[in-house]
C-alpha cells in the first residue's frame, strides 16, 4: 500500500503542473486576441532565441520538456540520512550518469533492480553489509570503478557510505552508516518482501 501510494505522492503534483503549464501555453500560442498575438509574435522573433542562447537556460528549459529535471524529495519512499541536505546528490533526485572505470553509471544501474551503492570509507575496507532482499543488486564502489572520486563527489559520500537507486534511476536513500539497518527497514516497510 505504501508503495503504491508513493506513485500519487510523487507523480500526481507533476501531471497537475504539466497540464497547467501546457493549458497556458496552448491558450497563450492559439490565442486570436491582437495584443496576445503581438506580444507572442515579439517574443518568438526577439525573446525565445536570446532566452535559449544561454546554454544554462537550454539545459533547464531541457530538463522541465524531458521531465529529467523532476525530483522528489518529499516522496514517503525516499529518505536522506546525510546530515547536510546540500551536500551531494539528495534522495528524490534523478541519478546522473557518470563515467566511471568500465564504462558510464547508467551501464552498472542497468536492469528491473535496486541498486545499493556501497562506498567504502576512506580506509579502504571494502566489506559489503549482509542481509539484503533479492530485488538489491549490490555494487562496491572502489577505486576501480571511480578512480577519480566522482561518484563519492555526487553522492557527497567521499568518506564512505550506502547510496540506494531504484529502478526507475532516481536516488531513494542515502548514508553516511555503512551499517544499513535503517534502509533495510525502510526496504521492508515499502516493499513486499515474499517470504522465503
Amino acid at each position: 500500500d505504501r508503495l503504491l501510494d508513493s506513485y500519487h505522492a510523487e507523480r500526481y503534483p507533476v501531471g497537475q503542473q504539466l497540464l497547467k503549464g501546457t493549458d497556458r501555453l496552448f491558450s497563450f500560442a492559439s490565442s486570436r486576441n491582437p495584443l496576445v498575438t503581438t506580444v507572442r509574435d515579439a517574443m518568438a522573433r526577439w525573446v525565445v532565441p536570446r532566452v535559449l542562447a544561454d546554454r544554462g537556460r537550454r539545459a533547464k528549459a531541457f530538463g522541465f520538456v524531458s521531465e529529467l529535471g523532476i525530483a522528489y524529495p518529499d516522496s514517503p519512499i525516499v529518505c536522506d540520512a546525510v546530515g547536510d541536505p546540500g551536500h551531494g546528490l539528495r534522495a528524490g533526485s534523478r541519478v546522473p550518469d557518470l563515467a566511471i572505470g568500465s564504462g558510464t553509471l547508467f551501464d552498472l544501474l542497468r536492469g528491473p533492480a535496486h541498486h545499493l551503492l556501497v562506498f567504502p570509507g576512506v580506509v579502504g575496507d571494502g566489506g559489503v553489509p549482509a542481509g539484503w532482499p533479492a530485488y538489491v543488486t549490490l555494487h562496491v564502489v572502489g577505486a576501480e570503478v571511480d578512480p577519480h572520486g566522482d561518484m563519492r563527489r555526487t553522492f557527497g559520500l567521499e568518506s564512505g557510505g550506502l547510496a540506494l537507486v531504484r529502478p526507475d534511476g532516481y536516488l531513494a536513500y542515502r548514508t553516511l552508516s555503512r551499517e544499513g539497518a535503517d534502509l533495510l527497514a525502510l526496504l521492508r516497510t515499502t516493499y513486499w518482501e515474499p517470504a522465503v
